[in-house]
């Protein structure tokens, strides 16, 4: 039971560290298109 409550934990981490990363890296990329333009 314990495994499987980390497991799920470490899978919700990655998640939102992978959508945090998303996130920025979309911002910064409409941000640097916005400031060639």
């Amino acid at each position: 039971m314990s495994f499987e409550v980390s497991t799920e934990g470490a899978f919700w981490l990655l998640v939102n560290v992978m959508a945090a990363v998303y996130g920025a890296f979309v911002a910064g990329l409409s941000a640097g298109l916005f400031l060639v333009n």
